[in-house]
């Protein structure tokens, strides 16, 4: 599967410009549990606390016009992205605390090039692979003919930055 994305930005010269996609989400943080009373028909209180974090793309451009026709260009890009959240387990076997582990993966650039205008470059390139197994048996160490499933994939991400600017003149 392939996408292209093309995004037009105007901005004036040394004024930044930013793109962002993004969202944000809440997890489960942090879990506190309170011992209970002296009265063992009162329960334990529970305190939660939730972490929101922003994961997306976002991409900043900064223009410098030169005397020379040329085009001194600032670029900041990052790409963020959350991988699924794991459960984990604390305490006791009959009421355990559950909290959720979140684990970021991200790549991202701070250059500064000179282009002239019309021309376009190349700017950087990431690439992410991601391999799952997931293995599911009648017992641990059984075969496959004994019963139970194999499920392998792969996952790969090109992200290529091809930019070109373009200079107008200012009305007025």
């Amino acid at each position: 599967m392939r996408h292209h994305r093309s995004i037009p930005l105007l901005t004036l010269n040394r004024r930044p410009v930013s793109y962002a996609v993004h969202s944000t989400f809440s997890y489960v943080d942090q879990i506190e549990r309170s011992p209970a009373g002296e009265n063992p028909r009162t329960p334990a209180a529970v305190s939660v606390n939730q972490r929101r974090v922003t994961v997306g793309t976002f991409l900043t451009l900064l223009p410098d016009a030169q005397d020379d026709g040329s085009i001194l260009l600032s670029i900041g890009y990052d790409n963020t992205v959350a991988q699924p959240l794991r459960a984990l387990a604390f305490g006791d076997g009959e009421r355990p605390l559950q909290v959720q582990q979140l684990t970021l993966d991200g790549s991202g650039s701070v250059q500064q090039v000179r282009l002239r205008p019309g021309q376009a470059v190349v700017l950087s390139g990431f690439d992410r692979s991601t391999d799952s197994v997931e293995r599911e048996r009648v017992a641990p160490d059984a075969p496959l003919l004994a019963g139970g499933r194999d499920q392998a994939s792969h996952e790969r991400l090109l992200t290529v930055i091809v930019i070109s600017a373009q200079l107008e003149e200012a009305d007025g």
